[in-house]
C-alpha cells in the first residue's frame, strides 16, 4: 500500500514522503502519478514523532477503578494524529483505514509527556511566572523557594515551578565561553577620574546597587561581549566620554543562554523537536524579554524581586543531576548570557561573581602555567570613547 504527500497537511511527514523519491498512484486520496512512499514506513514516521510528545499514561497517572479510569483523561492514537496534531489533508474523508493498516499502535491510551505539567508551547507557563511574581513580591519573599511551606501536590508553587523551569533551560539553553572569551564592562567618566581595574570590575557589595539581576549589596559582573554593546547600555549622552573596561577569561565558563532566538514551535515530526523546550518555549519567549528590558527610572525595587530571585536560584543551584556531562560531579552555572535590548545583535552577560572574579592586569603577559587561577577573569586594560551620536528607534505600540 502507498501514500502521498497529498494525504498530508504536516510539511514534515510531506518531506519524508518525498525523500522517497518514488512516483505512482495513492492507495489512500486517489491521486495518480504523485512521489508516494510504502504506507507503513510513514505510520512509523508519524508514530516516531507521537512518541516524541506522548506516552502510556501507566507511567505516571494514577489510576482509580472507583472513580472510572485515570486521573487524567487520555486519548487514543485517532484523537492525537487527527484532532490534536491534524496531520492529514482534506483529501482524506476518513482516515481511520490508513491508521489502521499503517500506524502501529502498541499501546490504547496516551497522554502528553510529564502530564502533570503545562501543555506545549501553551501561555499557561506565562500565568504560572506571573503567579510566582506576585508571590515573591507581596506574599512570600525570603522562603519563596522552602518546599516545606508548600503542598506537596501543588506543581507550580514556587520552588516546584522554578525548579520544573530552570532544569528545562539548564538542559536546552546553555553555552560555553571558552577561555580567552573577551568580555566588556563599562563606565561614563566622571570629573576626569582615571579608571582602573577596581573600577571597571564587579563593584564592592557596598556600593552594588539594585537592578534586574542582584538587589542592593549583591555584587555580580553585568558586561558584554562587544564594547559597543557596553555603551548601549549605559545610554551615554553626545559630548560624554565612556571607559570599557577589557577582560579574559581564564577558563570556560558556563552561561544559561537566552540570547538563542526562541523559534517559534517545532512540530512533533521534526527530530529537532525537543517536548522539554517546547513546552516553555512561550513562558521563554516573554522571560527573555522582561530580562532584556532597560531599566527605567520609573521603575520601582519591587520590580525586580522576580528576576532577582531567578537569578539567585541558578546561582546557588548544584546542577550535577541535570547536565549530562559533568559525570556526577558538583557543577554550577557560572551566569546568564541574553539579548540585548539597546543594541541590535548585541549580547549581555552577567557573571555570579562581585570584585574577587577578576585579576589585575599582569605585565609579565600569560597567566602562571599549570596553575588554577581562581578568578574567572583577568582584567587587560581599558580604552575611552567619546559619543558623539545617539540613535533613538521608537516602536508603535
Amino acid at each position: 500500500m502507498y501514500c502521498c504527500t497529498e494525504c498530508f497537511s504536516v510539511e514534515e511527514i510531506k518531506e519524508f514522503i518525498k525523500d522517497n523519491n518514488e512516483v505512482g498512484d495513492c492507495d489512500y486520496c486517489g491521486s495518480k502519478s504523485v512521489i508516494v512512499a510504502d504506507a507503513s514506513d510513514v505510520g512509523q514516521f508519524i508514530m516516531d514523532g507521537v512518541d516524541r510528545a506522548y506516552e502510556d499514561p501507566a507511567n505516571q497517572v494514577g489510576y482509580c477503578s472507583a472513580e472510572g479510569g485515570y486521573n487524567i483523561k487520555p486519548d487514543d492514537l485517532y484523537e492525537i494524529i487527527v484532532c490534536t496534531e491534524e496531520i492529514f489533508s482534506d483529501k482524506i474523508d476518513d482516515p481511520t483505514k490508513f491508521i489502521d493498516e499503517s500506524v502501529p499502535d502498541e499501546i490504547m491510551h496516551y497522554v502528553q509527556r510529564d502530564p502533570y505539567g503545562p501543555p506545549r508551547g501553551d501561555s499557561n507557563t506565562i500565568y504560572h511566572w506571573e503567579k510566582f511574581c506576585k508571590t515573591v513580591k507581596t506574599n512570600r519573599r525570603y522562603t519563596a523557594f522552602s518546599s516545606e511551606v508548600e503542598p506537596d501536590y501543588d506543581f507550580f508553587q514556587p520552588s516546584k515551578f522554578m525548579k520544573s523551569l530552570v532544569s528545562t533551560l539548564a538542559n536546552t539553553n546553555f553555552n560555553f565561553l571558552e577561555q580567552g572569551t573577551k568580555i566588556y564592562r563599562a563606565r561614563i567618566i566622571k570629573h576626569d577620574k582615571e579608571y582602573k581595574h577596581e573600577d571597571l570590575t564587579s563593584p564592592p557589595p557596598r556600593i552594588a546597587s539594585n537592578n534586574r539581576m542582584s538587589p542592593t549589596g549583591i555584587s555580580l559582573f553585568n558586561g558584554a561581549l562587544e564594547p559597543e554593546t557596553c555603551i548601549n547600555e549605559l545610554r551615554p549622552s553626545v559630548g560624554e566620554d565612556v571607559v570599557v573596561g577589557e577582560f579574559e577569561a581564564n577558563e570556560t565558563l558556563t552561561v544559561l543562554d537566552f540570547s538563542i532566538k526562541t523559534q517559534e514551535a517545532i512540530s512533533i515530526f521534526s527530530e529537532d523537536y525537543s517536548y522539554n523546550y517546547e513546552r516553555w518555549i512561550s513562558f521563554i519567549r516573554d522571560f527573555v524579554a522582561d530580562i532584556s528590558r532597560p531599566i527605567r527610572p520609573m521603575d520601582q525595587e519591587i520590580d525586580y524581586v522576580p528576576t532577582q530571585a531567578f537569578t539567585e536560584f541558578i546561582r546557588l543551584w548544584d546542577f550535577k543531576e541535570l547536565m549530562y556531562h559533568t559525570e556526577n560531579k558538583p557543577f554550577y552555572i557560572n551566569g546568564i548570557q541574553f539579548n540585548s535590548s539597546l543594541r541590535d545583535g548585541g549580547k549581555n552577560v552577567v557573571l555570579f561573581r562581585g570584585p574577587e572574579i577578576s585579576l589585575p592586569s599582569i605585565c609579565t603577559g600569560s597567566l602562571v602555567p599549570q596553575k588554577k587561577i581562581d578568578p574567572w577573569l583577568s582584567f587587560k586594560g581599558s580604552r575611552t570613547y567619546e559619543v558623539t551620536k545617539v540613535v533613538v528607534k521608537a516602536e508603535e505600540k
